[in-house]
C-alpha cells in the first residue's frame, strides 16, 4: 500500500487479519512499504495487532510509505518472483490509479 491512505485502509485490514486468523491460524496479512516500489523490491510488513493499533493511532499518517510509482507489464515477472519467494496465496492493490 502506498499513496495517500484511504478511509478503508484500516476496516480492511482488520477484517483481513479477523478473519484469516479464524480460517488459518498460519495465514497472515504483508503490506508492502512504499507501494508498489515495495513490492518490487520485496520489503514488506506483517500486519500484526501491534501494527493495527499504530495504525488507528497514525491519524491519516500512512504508516507504509507513499508509493506514485504505477506498474507496466515489464514489471509482471518481478512481482510474480516476488509474490513466489514470499509464498504470497493472494495479491490485493488498494489505491487510486494514476495516468
Amino acid at each position: 500500500m502506498g499513496g495517500t491512505p484511504s478511509a478503508c485502509v484500516l476496516p480492511l485490514l482488520e477484517g483481513l487479519t479477523a478473519g484469516l486468523a479464524r480460517w488459518n491460524s498460519s495465514t497472515h496479512v504483508q503490506c508492502f512499504v512504499g507501494g508498489f516500489a515495495g513490492l518490487l523490491r520485496g520489503d514488506s510488513i506483517q500486519v500484526t495487532p501491534a501494527v493495527l493499533k499504530q495504525l488507528r493511532d497514525a491519524e491519516g499518517v500512512s504508516l507504509f510509505g507513499n508509493g506514485h510509482q504505477c506498474l507496466d507489464l515489464a514489471d509482471l515477472s518481478t512481482v510474480v518472483q516476488v509474490c513466489e519467494s514470499m509464498h504470497l496465496t493472494g495479491l490485493l492493490f488498494v489505491g487510486g490509479i494514476h495516468h
